[in-house]
């Protein structure tokens, strides 16, 4: 879990900047960096799993480094599996689901607001 934990760190701090500094985009630029997160991990625990559904006869390891940090030893189970991996990815796939639709809403609000804001402006 420590991915996650970092992710979230760097959302609070990115967050905490952009509140500090006078954004009218600050929700969509932090789920923007959810969403590059979300995307480098999906495709990490995809080729993960994938490369495991070729050596399922010879035993199966982890990958890569971001699929490492993702499948830990403690945090997961203590024993790898397909069935592991695969609830990893579709866990990994509903988040970037999740993050890539909440940025887009975001964003066409935040547009909308700030074209409100610079039209009441004139």
């Amino acid at each position: 879990m420590p991915f996650v934990g970092m992710v979230v760190l760097i959302l609070v701090f990115l967050f905490a900047f952009l509140k500090s500094e006078k954004d009218h985009f600050k929700y969509s630029k932090t789920f923007l960096v959810l969403v590059i997160a979300s995307i480098a991990a999906n495709i990490s625990l995809a080729q993960n799993y994938s490369q495991s559904l070729t050596r399922a006869q010879e035993g199966i390891a982890i990958s890569n480094k971001i699929a490492a940090w993702i499948i830990t030893d403690s945090g997961w189970g203590k024993v790898w599996s397909l069935e592991l991996f695969k609830k990893a990815y579709d866990i990994s796939t509903l988040i970037m689901v999740a993050s890539v639709t909440l940025f887009f809403i975001f964003l066409l609000r935040e547009l909308r607001t700030h074209k409100i804001s610079k039209g009441s402006k004139r």
